[in-house]
Parts: C-alpha cells; structure tokens; sequence
C-alpha cells in the first residue's frame, strides 16, 4: 500500500501517521511530539507562558519524500523514522552559560571578564586599551544574549496558534537533471534537505510547490520588512541572531529557489499595505490571487507568462466572506471558504458544511471535526465523506 499523505491526530498529542489518499485509511506512527531542550537557562523558567510552548514540541509541516516520512516542527528540527536533522542553531539565552562557553584566551582572561562584572569598570584599572576594548564587546554579545532571554516570545511565537519563527516553514520538490530534489525552509533559509547544503540565505515567508503534469518546480516568498519593503537574512552565530536586508530582492512576488527568477509578480494585497502576500495559487500557468483586504473583494485569475501575468476574468468576492486559501486543480481555481468549496472556474459551490469546519485542504482533498470523528472528502473527484475516530488534520505540504 503507498502512503502519500501525513495527517496529525489533534487530540493525542500532535501524533503524525502516515495516511493513504486513495483508500482514507491510517498507516503507521512517524512521529510524535517531544520536549523542546534547545533554549538553555540556568535558573527555572517562571513565565507559564514559556514553560507550556517549552514542553510541546509540535508539527509545522511534513511531506514523504521517496517513501520516507520527513516531518518539520515547531523548535527547528526535520525528524524521520531514523534520525533528526538540526536546521536551526542552537540559541542561547543564559548569559551566564554564554560566558562559560565563549572562547577566551586562557583562564586569566575569563577571570578578569567575571570579575568585570561584578566590579565593574574598576576591575580594568591599569589594563591596556586593548584589554578594555575586549572585555567591552564580550560584555556587548552578553547583552545581546540577555536580550534574547527576554524576548523568547518572538522565537516561540505570539498568540493562541502562533507560528514559531525557529520552526521549519515547507517542504518543496524541485526536479534538477532528471531526479527530484527535497528542499525546506525555515530561519536559516532554503536548503537541500538531503545534503544540508543551503541554497538561498533569504529566509522564506511561504514555500511553495507549482505541480504541473510536465513539471515539478517550486518558488518561495521571501520575508520582507514591512516599512522600507525589503527582503532580509538572518543569521545565527554564537547564539546572537544578525539580521541584514537583501536590498535588489522584492518580496511581494514569488520567486524560485534561488532567487534569481519570478515565477508570479506582485502577490500583494491591493490595500496598499504591499508587505504580506495576498491568497494566491498557481500550477505554473495558471495563476489565481485573492485580494480580500478593504477596500478591494476581488479574485483575479491570471495567465502567467514569462515577465508578465495576463488577466483572463476577475470576480467580486462578498466583502463579508472571502476565502481563506486556494487551490487549482486541473486547471479550475478552487476556494476554501472553511465552511464550504467554491469552484470559481464555473462559480459554482462544490460542497457545504452544515457543521464543523473545513481544517485542512490537501492533495487528497479536506477533512472537517464533527462529534470527535474526522470526516475526509475528496471535493475533486466528488467522492464521499470517510470517517475516522479522533480529530485529525493533513500536515501541509507547504506552510502558505
């Protein structure tokens, strides 16, 4: 039996099974959670905060790659059956295990640092410029590491679902002379999975696969800063994180992996905000962007050609009810309303949902929670709903 799929059994502690498209039947356990042991401190963690996000460890996104499960999570690791692969380096946030790590000299320099800190500049009476001008940039990466302590809540994420910023963004293929290729994104950039050979150093806000009969490529939208409307790195040395912008990079179109070409321009909100991208879809030819921001409703279905996107229609969206992704499937734009399926090719609504919600829409097609059951349907060969007990979720492919 080929398992295509992975799903994630929400109510049993993010467990990942492998899941079978063609039959709705369960495979076996790839994975489940475990404790997150990356951020270091020397005294107890007191926020609860903290303390709940440093105990799980969930699922980000997953794909099977050659009959091997490979699952991204939440603390920046890629797990398989066999081994862990570390995407992230680790950050340190006890200062003071920083400095019994840092590099000095000898003993006698990392005596005279800590005895800085306690008594302060008087402890370097008499030393030479160059000793002070030593002890006051070790002094400075501790206070960067410092920083890093009190502000854990931007690598954990913020709010009640929050995508973490150390956890690993998609899974894509890319088909290089006549073999496919495994690639994931996450903090550090793009980089070959397999190899761990980094391709790009722009760090991804949305991987991406473009699936055509005749090709399989992806692309990726880079990070951005919102105010002066350029792409940026981030770099992890020592456990200080460095961020720097890639100026020629524009990240409100998506690009290959290497960055060098744009497969569609200007996925952008018509707001004028031009800083996160608009709901788009696209199989390498046709093109589908979903403006739901005020004070424009409207989805554009486009034609992509080299250099440039040909309108084909564009349709008003309800103001009060725009879709939350889409999705083309043999050349017809589909829309993921949560509640119901719209085929805008043929405006039409494809399936409804009396209750629950529509929480994953995958390869195989959508699932939707009701009464402690999953439901799964496949909305595009119109096959009917397969129940399973528990509450279950398809890991996507690609975090979009």
């Amino acid at each position: 039996m080929a398992f295509t799929e992975l799903v994630v059994n929400k109510s049993d502690g993010n467990k990942v099974f492998l899941f079978d498209g063609k039959t709705g039947k369960l495979g076996q356990q790839v994975w489940q959670p475990e404790p997150v042991t990356r951020f270091r401190f020397k005294k107890p963690v007191e926020n609860e905060y903290f303390k709940e996000h440093l105990a799980t460890n969930y699922p980000t996104t997953g794909i099977v790659f050659n009959g091997v499960p490979y699952i991204g999570t939440s603390d920046g690791m890629i797990y398989t059956p066999n081994k862990k692969i570390q995407r992230i380096p680790e950050i340190s946030v006890d200062p003071e295990l920083f400095v019994d790590e840092y590099p000095f000299a000898d003993e006698a320099e990392r005596q005279l640092y800590v005895q800085s800190r306690k008594e302060g500049l008087r402890a370097l009476n008499g030393k030479p410029l160059g000793i002070w001008s030593k002890m006051f940039k070790i002094g400075k990466l501790v206070d960067n590491v410092e920083s890093q302590e009190r502000n854990l809540a931007l690598y954990l994420g913020e709010g009640q679902h929050p995508p973490s910023r150390l956890g690993i963004r998609g899974f894509v293929l890319q088909e290089l002379r006549g073999e496919d290729t495994l690639y994931d994104g996450s903090l550090v950039g793009i980089t070959e999975t397999l190899t761990g050979e980094r391709v790009n150093d722009l760090i991804p806000q949305t991987l991406y696969q473009i699936d055509n009969l005749n090709i399989t490529t992806a692309g990726f939208v880079p990070s951005g800063d919102a105010f002066d409307c350029k792409a940026y790195r981030v770099s992890i040395e020592g456990g200080i994180e460095k961020r720097t912008q890639a100026h020629c990079v524009d990240f409100r179109s998506l690009w290959d992996l290497t960055g060098r070409g744009i497969w569609v321009r200007d996925i952008c909100p018509r707001d004028g905000s031009g800083y996160a991208p608009a709901q788009f879809a696209t199989d390498g030819e046709l093109v589908a962007i979903s403006h739901g921001d005020h004070p424009c409703y409207q989805l554009d279905i486009l034609r992509n050609k080299p250099g440039q996107n040909v309108k084909i229609r564009t349709i008003d969206l309800d103001p009060q009810k725009t879709p939350q992704k889409l999705l083309i499937r043999n050349g017809e734009v589909f829309g993921d309303y949560g509640d119901a399926i719209r085929n805008f090719s043929k405006e039409q609504d494809v399936l409804a949902i009396k209750a629950g919600a529509i929480t994953s829409l995958s390869d195989s097609g959508l699932c939707t929670i009701q009464d402690e059951k999953t439901l799964f349907f496949d909305v595009f060969r119109d096959r009917q709903f397969r129940s399973l007990e528990g509450e279950y979720v398809f890991l996507p492919r690609t975090l979009q």
